[in-house]
């Protein structure tokens, strides 16, 4: 719940890289962003990369989400 106190001054997504499969598809993202979280009065300016993973069932909805850490 203290993270939603958060202020967000700015935020960029950008897609790196994409592995397209039959039945899957892994995306590369980095994520850019300036904060100023709740309990601190300073601008806290961070990036950090993710995968995020997905996975398909025979009628090419998503079966499975998932967000992996680098």
């Amino acid at each position: 719940m203290d993270k939603l106190q958060n202020k967000v001054h700015f935020r960029r997504v950008t897609i790196e890289d994409m592995i397209i499969g039959n039945n899957g598809i892994f995306v590369k993202i980095k994520i850019w962003a300036k904060v100023e979280p709740f309990h601190m009065d300073t601008i806290v300016e961070h990036t950090t990369g993710q995968i995020m993973s997905m996975e398909f069932d025979e009628k090419r909805l998503i079966k499975h989400l998932r967000r992996h850490y680098n």
